[in-house]
C-alpha cells in the first residue's frame, strides 16, 4: 500500500517519535508537569521567621493575645497561551508527492525521516513546547519573574512571584565575583544562613557554566585551594573544596535555548540562586483552547493528543480556502506556568 501524507503527519505518529527522541530534562524533576482544569494558579508562601515563638504570657480570666495567621497567598495569576503552527504549504506537498512517486524505499525513507526531524525530532517543533517549560522554570529560578510578550500585539505580560527582599541581593564594585576583592564562599554561607534563618532549606548553588568558571576562578577561592593543598588540583577537587566550605551542592545548568530567534544560556550569566534538593514545584498546565473543545465534546473526530513531557496539545489540521487545501498546519498550543513551593526557600544574587 502507497505511503499517504496523513501516514506520516498526524498527531500520533509525530507524537509517538518525539517519545522516543525527546530525553529528559532538568526542569522535569524540579518542576514535574501537572494538569488543572483551570487558568489561574495560586502560590503560598510560608510563615516569616524560622524561629518558634514563645507564647504571650497572661492574667487569669482575660482574653486571650490573638496571634496573625501568616500563612498568605503571595501570587495568583494567569497561566500563559502559548500557540505556533508549522506548515505543510501546497509547493511542499507537491514535492512530497513526487518523492512518494519515485517508490524508492531509500530515498522515501530519507525523506520522511526529514519530515519526522523537522516536526518531532529532539529539537524540532514539537520539542518548542517543552521548551516553554524550560524557559519559565529558568525565568523564575533567575528572577523570580516570568515575562511573556504576546506576538498577537497584546503586549508584555509578567507574573510576578513577590519573592521578599531578604531573598535577593545584587553584588556591586568591589564585592563583586569578576574582582580580585570579593568573597564568594563567605557570600554564599551568608545567603544559605538567611534563608535557614527564616525557616527555609537551601542545598544547591543553581548557576551556569560561565557564572561556575567565575566563580573557581576568584581570587580569595583560588587562595583556599593554596591553603590546603600544595599539590595541583583537578577540576573535580575545586569544586568539592567549594561544596565543603559552603555546605552547598553546586549544580551548573549549562543549556541553550532559542528565544525570539536569539540563541541564549538557558539560566543567565552572573545568577547564583539557592534552591532545596529535589522537586521545586510543579510545572502546571491548564486547558488550551483545543483541548477544551475535546472536553466539551465538540471535538469531533479529530484527533488531539498531549505531546509528550508535557500536557500541552498537538493536532495536525487542513487550513482550507476557498474549497481548496492551503496548507497541512502542525499546530501546538500550551496553557502554562511555574506553581513554585519554595518561595520562603531560595535565594537570587546577581554576582558580577
Amino acid at each position: 500500500m502507497a505511503l499517504s501524507l496523513t501516514d506520516l503527519l498526524n498527531a500520533k505518529s509525530l507524537n509517538k517519535y518525539y517519545t522516543g527522541v525527546k530525553g529528559d530534562t532538568l526542569v522535569e524533576a524540579m518542576f514535574p508537569a501537572t494538569f488543572s482544569n483551570t487558568f489561574d494558579f495560586s502560590v503560598l508562601g510560608s510563615v516569616n521567621g524560622g524561629v518558634v515563638k514563645v507564647l504571650q504570657g497572661s492574667e487569669l480570666d482575660v482574653d486571650p493575645f490573638a496571634r496573625d495567621w501568616e500563612l498568605k497567598t503571595t501570587t495568583k495569576g494567569d497561566k500563559q497561551f502559548f500557540r505556533e503552527s508549522l506548515k505543510l504549504n501546497e509547493r511542499q506537498r507537491k514535492e512530497l508527492l513526487e518523492i512518494l512517486n519515485t517508490n524508492d524505499t531509500a530515498i522515501i525513507e530519507n525523506y520522511s525521516e526529514q519530515i519526522y526531524r523537522q516536526f518531532a525530532g529532539k529539537t524540532g517543533f514539537l520539542a518548542s513546547a517543552r521548551a516553554v517549560a524550560t524557559y519559565t522554570a529558568s525565568q523564575f529560578l533567575s528572577t523570580a519573574k516570568v515575562p511573556f510578550i504576546d506576538e498577537n500585539g497584546g503586549g508584555a505580560k509578567t507574573i510576578d512571584y513577590k519573592l521578599d527582599n531578604k531573598y535577593k541581593e545584587t553584588l556591586a564594585g568591589t564585592n563583586a565575583w569578576n574582582t580580585a576583592t570579593a568573597t564568594p564562599l563567605e557570600d554564599l554561607v551568608r545567603w544559605k544562613e538567611i534563608v535557614e534563618e527564616n525557616g527555609g532549606t537551601v542545598e544547591i548553588a543553581l548557576m551556569n557554566k560561565a557564572t561556575y568558571t567565575m566563580l573557581k576562578n576568584q581570587a580569595n577561592v583560588k587562595a583556599v585551594y593554596n591553603k590546603l593543598t600544595n599539590v595541583l588540583i583537578t577540576e573535580d577537587d575545586k569544586k568539592r573544596i567549594i561544596e565543603e566550605m559552603t555546605g552547598l551542592s553546586i549544580v551548573i545548568w549549562n543549556e541553550k535555548i532559542n528565544v525570539k530567534g536569539r540563541v541564549q544560556p538557558v539560566f543567565p550569566n552572573n545568577i547564583v540562586t539557592l534552591i532545596p534538593n529535589g522537586q521545586l514545584g510543579k510545572m502546571e498546565y491548564g486547558p488550551t483552547p483545543t483541548k477544551t473543545d475535546q472536553m466539551l465534546g465538540i471535538a469531533g473526530d479529530r484527533e488531539i493528543v498531549d505531546i509528550a513531557g508535557t500536557f500541552a496539545t498537538l493536532e495536525v489540521e487542513q487550513e482550507v480556502k476557498a474549497t481548496a487545501v492551503r496548507n497541512v498546519n502542525v499546530v501546538v498550543e500550551a496553557v502554562v506556568a511555574p506553581n513554585p513551593n519554595i518561595v520562603n526557600s531560595m535565594f537570587i544574587a546577581t554576582v558580577g
